[in-house]
């Protein structure tokens, strides 16, 4: 897979990370997470009525992965609520729902998936 829009300001350590990922105390998740940093296809379903997206296939760069979720960084802002279309390497397709999205800087922004 490749994308021309994966020019991400990621530091270089961010692919050094592999396993599980450690859990805090207060963590309300019901699945454990893993490392999986890779790049991945997104197409923006949109949120209808209110954004309408173009069904672009974009790329991203995936940064963990669980029984229940998923999260990313991506080049553009998106809306909880809004519907997302990954293409998972080795995995397939699978429809998910943003949840949340933190801006990291410019142009990169943490999206968090179900």
């Amino acid at each position: 897979m490749t994308f021309a829009n994966l020019d991400l300001p990621l530091p270089t350590e961010f692919f050094a990370k592999h396993g599980l990922m450690p859990s805090r105390f207060d963590d309300r998740r019901r699945f454990s997470r893993r490392y999986f940093r890779v790049p991945a296809g997104v197409r923006l379903l949109g949120l209808e009525p209110a954004i309408r997206r173009d069904g672009e296939m974009l790329g991203c760069y995936l940064s963990d992965f669980s029984h229940g979720g998923v999260g990313f960084f991506f080049n553009r802002q998106l809306y909880p609520g809004e519907r997302v279309d990954l293409e998972l390497p080795k995995l397939g397709y699978r429809v998910v729902v943003v949840r949340r999205c933190r801006r990291i800087t410019a142009g990169c922004f943490e999206i968090g998936c179900e």
